[in-house]
């Protein structure tokens, strides 16, 4: 049925792709009878990475309020939009608070982090330096 190749380069070729890119090395599972495989090609970061995310990692580069961030990106101060909206960075370290021993504090701010900043830079430079709007998004 000639389904794979026959030189044995596709894992090779795989894992140079995936890292010339960045992206995290791929997982290739099999079971011992070998009925089965399975390869995982997680996401990269800037693929998750969306136009949302690049105006408040802009915005925090100056620390500001969960209030002042969601308001900045035209949305209510609410829980959920917190949840969908703030957290993902602060769990992928490209926001951070600037209180970290209270992150419940009424004065917690955010501010955007290294990681971010770089993640702001390879925005630009995937987009070839043009100015963010509605068009320009990298949703996965």
């Amino acid at each position: 049925m000639h389904l794979t190749e026959g030189r044995s380069t596709g894992f090779r070729k795989i894992r140079r792709s995936l890292e010339a890119n960045g992206s995290p090395e791929p997982v290739f599972e099999t079971d011992d009878d070998r009925s089965y495989f399975l390869t995982t090609l997680n996401v990269h970061l800037e693929a998750q990475v969306g136009e949302q995310a690049i105006q408040i990692l802009e915005f925090c580069k100056i620390q500001h309020t969960k209030q002042e961030i969601l308001n900045h990106i035209g949305l209510s101060p609410v829980y959920m939009n917190y949840k969908r909206h703030i957290l993902p960075l602060l769990q992928s370290d490209l926001l951070a608070f600037t209180i970290p021993a209270k992150p419940k504090s009424r004065l917690q701010k955010y501010v955007t982090t290294q990681s971010g900043f770089q993640t702001i830079n390879q925005q630009i430079k995937l987009k070839g330096d043009k100015k963010w709007d509605k068009k320009n998004t990298f949703n996965h």
